[in-house]
């Protein structure tokens, strides 16, 4: 069983730009299969930096995926997941109480997945994490973060971001954590911590993602 201590680390590369597709996958169906799948596995120790595609190069700088939390909310919220879990891959979101964890809304987020995980749409943006990145994104698709944020941002790197760490956690199927830094200009002093994790509803397949963002660094 995965523990929030101790968990295998495996390498997903994607293709998170259908651009990227080699031109013989035309199906589009096979090009989301393509586009979330790993092209690598493979098991290292300690912390690994990973790099995503992207046409400038820049879009996934400051991320740094990790084994294990790097905050107590993230550790909390681990835990809970891995406790209503059971024997099951992952829990289903009738088994996740706000009453349980009243203490982390306000850094959680929801989403719906929508298609194969090609984006997610957010049910739950907490207020926590309205005042890190300033915008409201509850209702918008991770493909829309970042737009009409109040601080100065790019939106094709909040984008970016967001949805590389929501795909890999959904093609794993398990907790993905990650350590970065704020894309705002005026706040990259803000050095974060976050998770993503997934959940079924009814089903056995993945509906909702499951995460938590938090400030661990003001530099």
């Amino acid at each position: 069983m995965i523990t929030a201590a101790k968990r295998p680390c495996r390498r997903a590369e994607y293709f998170p730009n259908s651009d990227h597709l080699p031109t013989e996958f035309v199906n589009p169906r096979l090009q989301s299969s393509i586009r979330h799948l790993s092209i690598a596995w493979h098991c290292r120790g300690g912390i690994h930096m990973e790099r995503g595609v992207s046409s400038d190069g820049q879009l996934d700088q400051g991320l740094r995926y990790r084994d294990t939390p790097d905050h107590p909310g993230v550790s909390a919220l681990t835990d809970y997941w891995l406790a209503k879990r059971g024997p099951r891959t992952m829990p289903d979101r009738a088994d996740i109480s706000p009453a349980e964890i009243v203490k982390l809304l306000p850094n959680l987020i929801i989403c719906d997945v929508l298609g194969d995980g090609e984006d997610f749409r957010t049910r739950l943006f907490g207020t926590a994490l309205v005042l890190i990145v300033g915008e409201e994104r509850t209702g918008k698709c991770l493909s829309e973060f970042g737009t009409r944020a109040s601080v100065p941002t790019r939106p094709e790197i909040v984008q970016f971001r967001w949805l590389d760490v929501t795909r890999r956690a959904y093609a794993l199927k398990e907790p993905v954590f990650v350590n970065g830094t704020m894309s705002s200009s005026d706040r990259s002093y803000l050095a974060l911590h976050a998770v993503s994790m997934p959940l079924t509803a009814g089903g056995t397949s993945i509906a909702q993602m499951l995460g938590a963002m938090f400030v661990t660094d003001k530099r």
